[in-house]
Protein backbone atom coordinates (compact mmCIF):
# COMPACT_ATOMS: atom_id res chain seq x y z
CA UNK A 1 0.00 0.00 0.00
CA UNK A 2 1.25 3.47 -0.88
CA UNK A 3 0.81 6.34 1.55
CA UNK A 4 1.62 10.01 1.11
CA UNK A 5 2.73 12.32 3.87
CA UNK A 6 4.14 15.82 4.22
CA UNK A 7 7.89 16.21 3.84
CA UNK A 8 9.44 17.10 7.19
CA UNK A 9 12.78 18.84 7.98
CA UNK A 10 14.27 15.48 8.98
CA UNK A 11 13.64 14.31 5.40
CA UNK A 12 16.49 16.54 4.14
CA UNK A 13 18.74 13.55 3.17
CA UNK A 14 15.82 12.07 1.23
CA UNK A 15 15.29 15.36 -0.63
CA UNK A 16 18.94 15.33 -1.74
CA UNK A 17 18.46 11.79 -3.06
CA UNK A 18 15.23 12.74 -4.80
CA UNK A 19 16.89 15.77 -6.34
CA UNK A 20 19.44 13.49 -7.96
CA UNK A 21 16.66 11.26 -9.33
CA UNK A 22 14.75 14.29 -10.63
CA UNK A 23 17.53 14.89 -13.15
CA UNK A 24 16.67 13.62 -16.61
CA UNK A 25 19.38 11.51 -18.23
CA UNK A 26 18.74 11.24 -21.96
CA UNK A 27 18.72 7.76 -23.45
CA UNK A 28 22.21 6.56 -24.26
CA UNK A 29 23.93 9.00 -21.91
CA UNK A 30 25.80 7.97 -18.75
CA UNK A 31 24.25 8.90 -15.41
CA UNK A 32 25.38 12.08 -13.72
CA UNK A 33 27.86 11.80 -10.85
CA UNK A 34 26.12 11.91 -7.46
CA UNK A 35 28.05 15.08 -6.64
CA UNK A 36 26.19 17.07 -9.30
CA UNK A 37 23.44 17.95 -6.81
CA UNK A 38 25.98 19.91 -4.74
CA UNK A 39 26.60 22.35 -7.60
CA UNK A 40 25.02 25.74 -6.75
CA UNK A 41 22.49 25.71 -9.60
CA UNK A 42 21.07 22.43 -8.31
CA UNK A 43 21.81 22.57 -4.58
CA UNK A 44 19.43 25.51 -4.16
CA UNK A 45 16.59 23.02 -4.70
CA UNK A 46 17.48 21.07 -1.55
CA UNK A 47 19.72 23.23 0.63
CA UNK A 48 18.81 24.38 4.11
CA UNK A 49 16.55 21.37 4.69
CA UNK A 50 13.49 23.47 3.93
CA UNK A 51 12.45 27.10 3.88
CA UNK A 52 9.39 28.81 5.39
CA UNK A 53 7.33 28.74 2.15
CA UNK A 54 8.38 25.26 1.01
CA UNK A 55 5.75 22.57 0.71
CA UNK A 56 6.39 18.94 -0.09
CA UNK A 57 5.04 15.42 -0.10
CA UNK A 58 6.69 12.02 0.02
CA UNK A 59 5.19 8.74 -1.19
CA UNK A 60 5.97 5.69 0.91
CA UNK A 61 5.55 1.96 0.43
CA UNK A 62 5.44 0.97 4.08
CA UNK A 63 8.47 2.81 5.44
CA UNK A 64 10.32 2.83 2.10
CA UNK A 65 10.42 6.16 0.21
CA UNK A 66 9.15 5.79 -3.35
CA UNK A 67 9.26 9.39 -4.50
CA UNK A 68 8.58 12.96 -3.55
CA UNK A 69 7.55 16.35 -4.83
CA UNK A 70 8.20 19.78 -3.40
CA UNK A 71 7.67 23.46 -4.09
CA UNK A 72 10.26 26.14 -3.49
CA UNK A 73 10.26 29.87 -4.07
CA UNK A 74 13.33 31.40 -5.66
CA UNK A 75 14.51 34.96 -6.14
CA UNK A 76 15.57 36.82 -9.26
CA UNK A 77 19.08 36.94 -7.77
CA UNK A 78 19.19 33.14 -7.34
CA UNK A 79 16.59 31.75 -9.73
CA UNK A 80 15.74 28.15 -10.35
CA UNK A 81 15.66 26.69 -13.85
CA UNK A 82 11.90 27.24 -14.08
CA UNK A 83 11.92 30.66 -12.43
CA UNK A 84 8.96 32.89 -13.34
CA UNK A 85 8.89 35.38 -10.47
CA UNK A 86 9.48 35.53 -6.73
CA UNK A 87 5.82 34.71 -5.99
CA UNK A 88 5.60 31.54 -8.11
CA UNK A 89 7.13 28.42 -6.59
CA UNK A 90 8.91 25.90 -8.72
CA UNK A 91 7.87 22.26 -8.64
CA UNK A 92 10.43 19.48 -8.30
CA UNK A 93 9.33 15.86 -8.48
CA UNK A 94 11.11 12.52 -8.55
CA UNK A 95 10.12 8.90 -8.33
CA UNK A 96 12.90 6.44 -7.56
CA UNK A 97 13.70 4.47 -10.73
CA UNK A 98 12.39 1.08 -9.63
CA UNK A 99 9.00 2.61 -8.75
CA UNK A 100 8.36 4.60 -11.93
CA UNK A 101 5.40 3.92 -14.17
CA UNK A 102 2.98 3.23 -11.31
CA UNK A 103 1.27 6.65 -11.12
CA UNK A 104 3.23 7.73 -8.04
CA UNK A 105 4.53 10.93 -9.66
CA UNK A 106 1.06 11.82 -10.89
CA UNK A 107 -0.40 11.34 -7.41
CA UNK A 108 2.34 13.42 -5.82
CA UNK A 109 1.88 16.29 -8.28
CA UNK A 110 -1.92 16.20 -7.87
CA UNK A 111 -1.55 16.35 -4.09
CA UNK A 112 1.02 19.12 -4.17
CA UNK A 113 -1.02 21.22 -6.59
CA UNK A 114 -3.94 21.01 -4.16
CA UNK A 115 -1.65 22.36 -1.44
CA UNK A 116 -0.27 25.04 -3.78
CA UNK A 117 -3.76 26.35 -4.59
CA UNK A 118 -4.11 27.30 -0.92
CA UNK A 119 -0.92 29.40 -0.94
CA UNK A 120 0.00 30.54 -4.45
CA UNK A 121 -1.52 31.79 -7.71
CA UNK A 122 0.58 29.50 -9.93
CA UNK A 123 3.30 26.86 -10.00
CA UNK A 124 6.14 26.59 -12.51
CA UNK A 125 8.60 23.88 -13.45
CA UNK A 126 11.50 23.18 -15.75
CA UNK A 127 11.64 19.97 -17.75
CA UNK A 128 14.04 18.75 -20.40
CA UNK A 129 12.54 18.88 -23.88
CA UNK A 130 13.41 15.16 -24.27
CA UNK A 131 11.87 14.08 -20.96
CA UNK A 132 8.70 11.97 -21.39
CA UNK A 133 7.34 13.75 -18.27
CA UNK A 134 6.46 16.70 -20.53
CA UNK A 135 3.29 14.80 -21.51
CA UNK A 136 2.45 14.17 -17.85
CA UNK A 137 2.74 17.87 -17.04
CA UNK A 138 0.57 18.77 -20.02
CA UNK A 139 -2.08 16.26 -18.89
CA UNK A 140 -1.98 17.84 -15.43
CA UNK A 141 -2.71 21.31 -16.85
CA UNK A 142 0.74 22.84 -17.24
CA UNK A 143 1.28 24.97 -20.33
CA UNK A 144 4.46 26.00 -22.10
CA UNK A 145 5.71 29.41 -21.00
CA UNK A 146 9.19 29.46 -22.55
CA UNK A 147 12.02 27.34 -23.86
CA UNK A 148 15.44 27.89 -22.30
CA UNK A 149 18.20 25.98 -24.03
CA UNK A 150 17.14 22.31 -23.92
CA UNK A 151 14.38 22.76 -21.32
CA UNK A 152 10.81 23.91 -21.27
CA UNK A 153 9.54 26.25 -18.58
CA UNK A 154 5.94 25.30 -17.90
CA UNK A 155 3.34 26.91 -15.67
CA UNK A 156 -0.04 26.17 -14.20
CA UNK A 157 -2.16 29.13 -13.13
CA UNK A 158 -5.50 29.02 -11.36
CA UNK A 159 -6.00 32.66 -10.49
Amino acid sequence: MITVRVLEPEDAPLVWDLLYHALHVPAGHPPFPLSIVREPALSRYADAGGRPNDHGLVALGGEEPLGGAWLRLFTAEEPGFGFVDALTPELSVAVLPRHRGRGIGTSLVHGLLAVAREHFLAVSLSVSTTNPAVRLYERLGFTLLAQRDSSFVMIQRWA
